[in-house]
């Protein structure tokens, strides 16, 4: 397995922590995680992919992970705060073009750069469980989701708690992969009980941008050649969604993967269908 490098750049006044592997050169692929994820979610299919010869980066997204947490959460925690952070990073790295694999909000962060991007062409795009709109009703849960997430008392039930959730939205996996991700995903607040580490302030790009959450306009400018993997088990693409994405825009191919909504990308079937595609357009 090829192993990643830990990387910190400064962008702004944002302390911007990524994984690279591979060797560096002016093409990318960029694998940008879902909304409260991390760097480190999809580091076998990461590895997976510099085997295949790919130069991959993977940040922990503002307020994400080791990446800083802003004093201006109104604005940077949007998907321009997003991409200004994103192409800083890119332009450090001398990367002229890019191949995108976004989860989530990962996925809307990848088709506004797609449509506004002139300096760093997205060259492949691909949509992890992610359609054009995300709907209104789930708004209000998710933003109370990020401004106040659980604490524990004792890691263990911070672990079960991540387990729970992580479950419900179709990953199924071994002991040892949830304890991994509960070590990667939790941070000891003050008062040391154990949450999530992401900055609570990540809920403002519910109230403050929520004009993120409709990427219906931005997708019809999008050119790339796009491929939207749908779960097989509960998606939330529903057909009529998945027929849109299909005929309007870069009339995306949707294709049905394995698991559900939540997805590491970790599954052979899964990998082999990305790297095909990547190679289509080499």
């Amino acid at each position: 397995m090829t192993q990643p490098r830990s990387r910190f750049a400064q962008i702004g006044g944002t302390s911007l922590h990524y994984l690279e592997w591979g060797a560096p050169g002016e093409r990318a692929v960029v694998i940008w995680h879902a909304l409260t994820g991390r760097c480190s979610d999809h580091a076998p299919l990461a590895s997976a992919l510099a085997a295949q010869g790919h130069y991959v980066i993977a940040p922990d997204a503002p307020g994400c992970g080791l990446s800083s947490w802003s004093p201006a959460p109104e604005t940077d925690y949007s998907l321009a705060g997003n991409a200004r952070a994103l192409l800083g990073l890119l332009a450090e790295r001398n990367v002229k073009e890019l191949d995108w694999i976004g989860s989530s909000v990962g996925g809307f962060l990848g088709i506004s750069i797609a449509a506004t991007s002139a300096s760093f062409p997205v060259r492949r795009l691909i949509l992890n469980e992610v359609g054009l709109v995300l709907d209104k009703a789930l708004h209000e849960p998710l933003c109370a989701l990020l401004a106040s997430p659980p604490g524990f008392d004792e890691f263990p039930g911070y672990e079960a708690h991540l387990r729970k959730f992580l479950t419900r939205g179709g990953v199924t996996e071994q002991d040892d992969f949830f304890r991994n991700i509960a070590v990667a995903w939790s941070r000891r607040r003050d008062d040391g009980q154990f949450t999530s580490h992401h900055d609570p302030n990540l809920s403002f790009q519910f109230t403050h941008s929520p004009e993120d959450f409709d990427m219906r306009k931005a997708y019809r400018t999008v050119k790339a050649p796009t491929l939207v993997l749908r779960a097989a088990t509960k998606p939330i693409i529903f057909e009529a969604e998945a027929e849109e994405l299909a005929s309007t825009g870069p009339k995306a191919r949707v294709v049905d993967r394995v698991g559900g909504h939540i997805s590491f990308l970790n599954d052979t079937e899964t990998q082999n269908q990305i790297l095909h595609f990547l190679k289509a357009g080499s």
